[in-house]
């Protein structure tokens, strides 16, 4: 059993935009060169997706010129294959790991001579790996978001328990060891608190 799900947003890259971002994260000498506007599709937020790209350009000599479209999931499918019908789309889109499937025939990987699979392994974490074919790369890793847990030191050792659990096995034998209970059985304090920094005291 692994130790926590990994999911990863990805963008896929067409066949067209390979060679430009190979080129575009080049590091080479500091020559400016004038790179061309790429055209990405996807469901992350406009916004946020401009800020990134900002800030990566803060350190570039060579800047990235990206054109995102926002696009609604509900609607994005139908809108992509709409225009890949029209002979035209995106250079690469950007969807989330759970919509993998719908695009596999819709897509073109990145080929071993733009981007080789020791290097891209070098590069990217391991849960990444589902992305490698025996020809090429069909995606590449934008986002990481794990689900994590924070421990508590002290009630671990209060409890007895000298070693976090590094297994969700392991976590779920603890519970009746650290859970504890008023006499009329409402939780006091729970092993696990679900939720984020709004609704979760001291987070």
């Amino acid at each position: 059993m692994s130790k926590f799900q990994i999911i990863l947003t990805s963008i896929f890259v067409v066949f067209i935009i390979a060679g430009v971002v190979a080129f575009a994260t080049f590091k080479g000498d500091n020559t400016s060169v004038s790179l061309p506007t790429i055209t990405i599709w996807g469901t992350f937020p406009e916004s946020t997706f401009n800020n990134l790209v900002a800030n990566i350009n803060i350190t570039r000599p060579n800047q990235i010129s990206i054109n995102y479209i926002e696009i609604p999931s509900s609607d994005f499918r139908r809108q992509y294959i709409e225009e890949l019908a029209r002979g035209k789309g995106p250079d690469a889109i950007l969807i989330s790991q759970d919509e993998i499937l719908g695009f596999t025939d819709k897509i073109i990987e990145i080929p071993n001579t733009v981007l080789t699979q020791r290097d891209f392994q070098n590069t990217y974490i391991p849960q990444a790996d589902l992305y490698i074919t025996s020809t090429g790369i069909k995606a590449i890793p934008f986002i990481v978001d794990p689900m994590v847990m924070y421990w508590n030191r002290t009630i671990l050792t209060n409890a007895g328990i000298a070693k976090y659990p590094a297994y969700w096995d392991d976590f779920s034998n603890l519970i009746t060891r650290i859970n504890q209970k008023d006499q009329n059985s409402n939780i006091r304090r729970s092993a696990i608190a679900m939720g984020e920094f709004r609704n979760v005291n001291h987070a």
